[in-house]
């Protein structure tokens, strides 16, 4: 019965963990530079009532969990735009706030922390082809 209940633990925290943002298990040196960037360059700018150096120091788990969405291209510029608008209000602040974060945004997103990088058709890329079928 214990062996039961230990096992249905770790099914729901896997399943917990598979929910938050791509970069919240593994590092992901380029997504803490893009905090550190925003938290300095949008300084003073706002999101609502809140300072969006406060939300990154202060650990705001759905403004990071949702800003990781955004940098790793999970979320489109507009549903960024509309969860931050939705988690304080919909002022001029508040757009400003978003547009200085998407002002430093990559021009692509990266790829996610430990992801297999892309491989073209026939092999093209860090991993060569798989052998042919037989």
């Amino acid at each position: 019965m214990k062996k039961n209940r230990i096992t249905l633990a770790a099914i729901a925290a896997a399943g917990l963990l598979a929910g938050c943002a791509p970069d919240s298990i593994r590092p992901a040196p380029g997504y803490d530079q893009f905090l550190d960037t925003i938290a300095k360059k949008c300084f003073p700018q706002q999101l609502g009532q809140y300072l969006i150096s406060d939300l990154i120091y202060g650990s705001s788990a759905y403004f990071l969990d949702e800003t990781s969405r955004l940098y790793f291209g999970k979320i489109s510029q507009a549903s960024y735009r509309n969860a931050m608008v939705s988690f304080s209000n919909d002022s001029a602040a508040t757009h400003r706030g978003v547009d200085c974060i998407l002002s430093y945004l990559p021009s692509a997103p990266p790829p996610l922390p430990g992801s297999t990088p892309y491989m073209a058709p026939g092999g093209q890329g860090n991993v060569p082809p798989p052998p042919p079928s037989k």
